[in-house]
């Protein structure tokens, strides 16, 4: 198991203008440790449909996760629906959390609308990544 990290930022305690902001659309994460758990037999299935295994989770920048709860159907458990880079692509990872741990329950890329959505979100606080052809879209310097 690999430690990840995960905690949802009410308003009461917004760390950044990022937080604030992306706080009306998504849950924001901090950092915090946890474990990251998935199904072998999901996993299987996953790299069937997605062409990528869960394992592919644990190199997530939780931190930078944004997430909502998928509200589109009753799952019998809070299920998250969250975007995030991974080498400077957005994927779409659903998970639920279990006691102190994450459980992955799928990790696919970003479609066209969820990067859209995703891309705005971080321009609208962070201009200087507008237009950015690729790369890192998380706010983070590319160097010096």
């Amino acid at each position: 198991m690999t430690a990840g990290c995960f905690i949802r930022i009410t308003k009461k305690n917004f760390v950044t203008p990022l937080e604030r902001l992306l706080s009306n659309f998504f849950h924001v994460v901090t950092i915090m440790h946890i474990d990251i758990l998935f199904d072998p037999q999901k996993d299987a299935a996953n790299v069937n449909r997605h062409g990528m295994s869960l394992e592919r989770t644990r190199e997530i920048a939780w931190r930078e996760v944004m997430c909502h709860a998928d509200a589109r159907r009753d799952y019998g458990e809070v299920r998250e629906v969250g975007f995030v880079p991974i080498e400077g692509k957005v994927h779409c990872v659903v998970f639920t959390q279990r006691g102190g741990a994450l459980r992955i329950i799928s990790l696919r890329r970003a479609n066209n609308r969820e990067n859209e959505r995703y891309e705005r979100s971080i321009v609208q606080v962070l201009p200087q990544y507008a237009g950015r052809g690729g790369g890192d879209r998380t706010g983070h310097s590319d160097g010096p």
